[in-house]
């Protein structure tokens, strides 16, 4: 798990910019093989953007596939919130579809869960 210091900037009803730090964040390791189309594959890997500790939160993750059959595709999104687990820590489920790439230009479906923070 990777600790790192979130700070949130949001605008208040002044139009100044507010500043709000919110102590503690951590990411999560995100790996997963996409849907076979076009007869292959890919793998992806990565980590998750930061997200506040200690609250309700969901993440934004963004990768590049493996190269295969002559191309790659991208993959990104934001996960489900935060499922807590009995033992303490928590997870997120993500999922999506691809960009669309390759010489017959298609896309590829994926989901997984992440690591455990």
């Amino acid at each position: 798990m990777l600790y790192t210091y979130t700070r949130l900037t949001t605008k208040g009803a002044d139009g100044m910019n507010n500043v709000n730090n919110y102590g503690p964040s951590h990411q999560h390791k995100f790996a997963g093989v996409t849907s076979v189309n076009l007869n292959h594959s890919h793998r992806y890997s990565g980590f998750t953007d930061p997200a506040p500790s200690g609250v309700p939160h969901s993440h934004r993750y963004y990768t590049v596939t493996t190269y295969d059959d002559g191309h790659t595709h991208i993959v990104s999104g934001i996960t489900g919130t935060s499922i807590e687990l009995p033992e303490g820590g928590h997870y997120h489920n993500f999922g999506g579809e691809s960009s669309i790439s390759g010489s017959t230009p298609h896309s590829h479906s994926y989901k997984g869960t992440t690591g455990i923070s």
